[in-house]
Parts: structure tokens; sequence; C-alpha cells
């Protein structure tokens, strides 16, 4: 795991927010140097979800995903070259029974993209299909209901968009270090979530789905 601050750590009036995904590209290009690696996650903590859908957005799609006429700031040719992640995970604390703002933001912008409004639509929807998705949330409540709402955005959020949510962690906590009492143990969930992002099944059965009559295969 590489935990790492942009140039602005501490200074977000000076935020420049199209060039954030260059010190994302650092670190990805750090990653994929190291021996052993073979698979790259994006870790999208709060506000991280516009950054990290950002820049793996114009990895898929090019620079120009964030120029044009409908771009209120646009980015520049510097962004030529970033190297996509293989998955994102989605971290989060719990606003008032939903996500926080800047992240619901993320998934807002997307709907221009799937409602026949953007002459980008065929190449930003092609390449946001079929990702593999974990969200972890932390909350103050051990309530199961507390988080059953954004839980189900979460679940009808990728099925629209055919990706595939392999799981969700919740977490109880209200200050720094406390999760780790959480009798539950989500630290260890996390952990096993973002180890096997790429081998956890995941089935979403419809009428027409074609399948063998087990869930699990047998081994040779």
């Amino acid at each position: 795991m590489l935990c790492m601050n942009t140039r602005f750590e501490n200074n977000e009036a000076l935020v420049d927010f199209e060039k954030l995904p260059l010190d994302v590209k650092a670190g990805v290009n750090f990653l994929r140097q190291q021996p052993g690696i073979s698979k790259v996650v994006l870790f999208a903590h709060s506000g991280g979800g516009p950054l990290m859908a950002l820049y793996q957005a114009v990895a898929e799609n090019g620079p120009a995903y964030c120029k044009g006429p409908s771009k209120l700031v646009e980015c520049g040719d510097d962004l030529a070259g970033l190297v996509p992640a293989d998955g994102i995970i989605f971290a989060m604390p719990l606003y008032f029974y939903g996500m926080p703002g800047r992240l619901k933001t993320v998934f807002d912008r997307l709907f221009c993209y799937t409602a026949n409004s953007s002459p980008l639509q065929d190449q930003v929807v092609s390449e946001v299909m079929d990702k593999r998705i974990g969200v972890l949330i932390s909350c103050e409540e051990s309530y199961v209901g507390a988080t059953q709402g954004v839980i189900a955005q979460f679940q009808e959020l990728t099925r629209y968009l055919r990706q595939d949510l392999v799981g969700v962690v919740v977490g109880n906590a209200n200050s720094r270090g406390e999760i780790v009492h959480d009798p539950g143990d989500p630290v260890s969930c996390a952990r096993d979530l973002g180890a096997r992002l790429f081998d956890i099944q995941v089935t979403d059965y419809r009428l027409d789905t074609v399948r063998s009559n087990r869930v699990w295969e047998r081994g040779a």
C-alpha cells in the first residue's frame, strides 16, 4: 500500500485540481515498478473520490475527457499518458446517512454520459463498465439501518453502470484510531477485500442469464 499526499498538502486554497492527477501518476508509476506488483487499486477516501475518478477517466480516455466548451476549467496536455489503475475502492464517512457531497458529485457528473447528452458518451460509457468496485464506510452508529441507504445506492449505481460491487466493509468509530476496537474487525475485513478484489466471485442473475446448476465450480 502506498499512502501519499499531493503537492498541495494542507494548502487547499491554492489547489490546482487539474494538476493533481500528475501526483497520482507518480504514485501509480512507482507501484508499477515494484517487484511482484501485478495489480494497482486506487483507494479514494472522501475528497479523494473525485480525484481518483478523474485520474482513471483521463487515463482511460485521454486529456480530451477534461477539455472542451462544456468544461469550466480545462486540463492540459500534460495529462496525456496516464496509466490506468486496475480497480477502485471508495472509502467514505457516513454523512447524515448518505455519501459525502464530493463523492456524490462524481456519480452525478456521470449522468450526462449515460443520458444521451454528451458527444463522448460512447467512449466514456465503454470505459466505465465492467469494473470491480469495493466500498469502505466508517460511521459512529452500529445500528445496521444507518448504512443501508447508502449501501443500496452503491448497489444500484454499480448495477446500472454494469460494474461488480465486490464487497462493502462498515466500521464503527468516531475518533482517530478507535476503529481497531470494533469487534467486527473491519480493518482485517478491508485488508481482505483489497487482497481479493479481483478474485471474489460476484453473481447477479437475470432471467436470461446462462449458468450451470452450480454456484461453485469443483476443482479438477
